[in-house]
């Protein structure tokens, strides 16, 4: 018996593949600020759509090359944020992928086959310090800022911002605090 496999490029359009890639390169992408609307703009398509590529356990061939191929294409570049609107769905976007805990492009070695990190527990939180719940509000948004946050909690959230792409400036807006303080939390962490 013959082992040919059928590479994804060859496959028809309309055909099921399995969705993982997809999700992890639109995770990928909000994660370093693309709100789903706006990748849902780039992709041409309705918000539901990429609502549903991200949610399915398959989407078509045609869904995961395109995906693909935006992905490629954006994966190094930063969102349009010269409005006000702009750098508030970005923040957004950046802040729902760090609650969700989605990795951003450069944490994937092969986006398609790694294994998912494991997920923080409440017990190394705990032991560590951290109050997760007010690290993942600061993080979304909701209410929590970085004089809320305990000193190991605000370097965790600077942390995790980081390493999601956000800037200083964002940082800074996101938590209610100055450039300066997530400047010195980021030279803490060797992030400068």
């Amino acid at each position: 018996m013959l082992g040919i496999g059928i590479e994804a490029d060859s496959r028809a359009p309309s055909s099921r593949v399995d969705s993982t890639g997809t999700h992890r390169r639109l995770q990928a992408l909000i994660a370093i600020g693309w709100a789903p609307e706006r990748l849902a703009a780039e992709l041409g398509r309705h918000p539901k759509s990429v609502h549903r590529s991200m949610t399915g356990r398959s989407v078509t061939a045609r869904t995961a090359h395109d995906v693909a191929a935006l992905h490629e294409r954006l994966w190094n570049t930063t969102p349009p944020q010269t409005t006000s609107e702009q750098r508030a769905a970005a923040d957004t976007a950046r802040a729902h992928a760090a609650v969700q805990g989605w990795l951003p492009p450069l944490a994937w070695d092969d986006i398609d086959t790694d294994p998912p990190p494991p997920p923080p527990t409440a017990e190394r939180a705990r032991r560590d310090g951290i109050d997760e719940i007010a690290v993942e509000r600061a993080l979304a948004g909701d209410h929590i800022y970085y004089d809320d946050l305990t000193s190991v909690e605000q370097q965790e959230a600077v942390r995790r911002l980081s390493a999601r792409g956000a800037s200083i400036r964002d940082i800074a807006a996101l938590l209610g605090t100055t450039k300066r303080t997530i400047s010195r939390r980021r030279a803490n962490l060797g992030a400068a």
